[in-house]
């Protein structure tokens, strides 16, 4: 049985402050939890339909339409090692406002 402090946790992690506080992402689809096992992602809860109940999934599912599993998953550390020599340029939290620049401002060279 799953509990709304449960559901609420999992409706939680559609905002990117709890993702980041949390480690945790959610990924709906069997092909894309299958995907995130095959890639070595570890898989904190996987909830399915015929488990949890249609009512319980589809308030936990951020899709019109809640897929038969969902699976929260663990982010994934990524260690960043500091260039020995050379000049190096790195961007974080890049937004893209299509209406304000022409593609081509888009493009980083390098």
């Amino acid at each position: 049985m799953i509990t709304a402090a449960e559901i609420k946790f999992v409706k939680s992690l559609s905002q990117k402050k709890f993702r980041d506080s949390e480690g945790l992402f959610v990924v709906e689809g069997e092909k894309m939890v299958q995907e995130a096992l095959k890639s070595g992602f570890e898989l904190e809860r996987i909830y399915r339909k015929e488990e949890i109940g249609e009512a319980a999934m589809a308030r936990m599912s951020g899709l019109s339409s809640p897929s038969p599993v969902l699976a929260i998953v663990k982010k994934p550390s990524i260690a960043f090692k500091a260039p020995s020599e050379g000049l190096y340029l790195a961007l974080d939290g890049i937004r893209d406002k299509p209406w304000h620049h022409p593609p081509h401002s888009r493009l980083v060279w390098h």
